[in-house]
């Protein structure tokens, strides 16, 4: 995550309930999510060699379990700590897809879509290999009401994903993480005018937006009506540009935001 999850708990007052993680890859964001308390997870990865090393972040935390089953749930009652997981692409059809698939950057820019802008961007990362994963609908899962924030990470197939979960998204998610575009990275990524679209259709609202990669970024999205007023919005975006970050430091953040 670009845009740290406790900042975004403190500043937006976010009430994590569980957490779905589309695109996990090695769940690199589990310690993020222990950190502000969550525990319920849903993560889903499909390539198989990702899957593998997602599920054994999972080992030190639960009883010792075998092999790499497609699909997993793990429970430590003593932390009170339940997570999931699922070997599998999600988008708006069901079936099998070929994955481009790259291993320089370990395999995080792999996609659903075909490379584009991104081999001019980022020119050392090749797509050797195809991978064939299953593909299947968000709102095909039938997810358990706790999961009510979505982390997503599917490089430019997000819009596909949303369509392919739109009742599940207007049921019972609150709080949308996803990576964004403004440049074809991939052939018909989609933009970010795309989502805003599309997601305020669902009721969301983007909330801040950090262009870190220049043509992509990260952006929040929150339910209307869970949102903090508009004099609290510019004041949160201006507390994340580097004269805000001063201001601050010098200050503050909780007595600048309250």
């Amino acid at each position: 995550m670009v845009i740290k999850l406790s900042e975004l708990v403190s500043l937006y007052r976010l009430n994590i309930r569980g957490v779905l993680h589309i695109g996990a890859h090695y769940g690199e964001e589990l310690d993020f999510y222990l950190a502000c308390g969550v525990k319920h997870m849903l993560f889903v990865e499909p390539l198989p060699d990702n899957y593998r090393h997602l599920l054994d972040r999972f080992r030190p935390l639960f009883e010792p379990f075998d092999a790499y089953p497609a699909e997993l749930s793990l429970h430590n009652a003593s932390k009170q700590l339940n997570i999931k997981a699922l070997n599998l692409a999600l988008g708006n059809s069901t079936g099998i897809l070929p994955m481009y698939v790259e291993t320089v950057n370990q395999s995080q820019s792999s996609s659903l879509l075909k490379p584009k802008k991104h081999l001019e961007q980022y020119p050392h990362i090749t797509f050797d290999d195809k991978v064939d994963v299953k593909l299947d609908k968000l709102d095909n899962l039938l997810l358990d009401p706790i999961y009510n924030m979505l982390n997503i990470d599917v490089q430019g197939f997000e819009l596909e994903v949303f369509k392919g979960g739109s009742q599940t998204l207007a049921r019972q998610i609150d709080y949308i993480y996803t990576e964004v575009n403004r440049d074809e990275l991939y052939e018909n990524c989609c933009m970010i005018e795309e989502l805003d679209k599309y997601l305020g259709e669902l009721g969301f609202e983007r909330m801040i937006t950090d262009w870190v990669g220049g043509t992509w970024g990260d952006a929040l999205y929150i339910k209307k009506q869970l949102a903090p007023g508009k004099l609290r919005q510019r004041i949160i975006r201006f507390g994340f540009t580097k004269r805000g970050r001063k201001l601050f430091r010098l200050f503050g953040r909780k007595r600048c935001i309250g």
